[in-house]
């Protein structure tokens, strides 16, 4: 059964919307940093034939809560540090409470890892969450950088203002 016949009010958009008040689904990530490059193993195929999937499609959500915006991810296949930049520009001028998700560094090397720790630490990142793929040597990286601030994601994981992961 295709996708669009179950879906109740299903709306493609490419560009960003916002889904419900102060949240916002990112659309498309644009690629602005150097060293988060495509992934040479992702394939699909479609009517053009079989080529290397971007992964154009891949999106996060953006809170805008109390404390600043929290920026969930499912995968982040257009890279952390894309996707985050990309969120701060949607209610520009908040400041950035919390990354939670999956940072698809499970297989970057230290380089990568650290400049992407970094470059969210100069985003001004108060929080920081990971699981999925992040991978665990990407994962104490990033525990080692926000210490009490790196909240332990996992299934049925539930984040609240100020505490740790229940």
């Amino acid at each position: 059964m295709p996708v669009r016949s179950l879906a109740r009010d299903l709306r493609l958009a490419r560009g960003p919307r916002e889904v419900a008040p102060g949240t916002w689904c990112t659309g498309e990530v644009p690629r602005t940093v150097d060293f988060e490059p495509p992934e040479p193993h992702f394939w699909v195929e479609d009517e053009e034939g079989r080529r290397r999937d971007d992964f154009a499609d891949d999106q996060a959500l953006v809170l805008d809560t109390t404390e600043g915006l929290v920026v969930l991810l499912g995968c982040a296949h257009r890279g952390v540090v894309n996707t985050v930049r990309y969120a701060l520009e949607l209610p520009p001028g908040r400041p950035l409470s919390a990354v939670l998700g999956g940072m698809h560094l499970y297989a970057a090397d230290e380089e990568r890892i650290g400049r992407s720790v970094e470059a969210l630490a100069g985003l001004g990142v108060e929080r920081v969450g990971c699981c999925h793929c992040t991978g665990d040597v990407a994962s104490s990286w990033f525990r080692d950088r926000w210490g009490d601030e790196y909240v332990e994601l996992g299934v049925g994981a539930a984040v609240e203002g100020g505490g740790q992961a229940k």
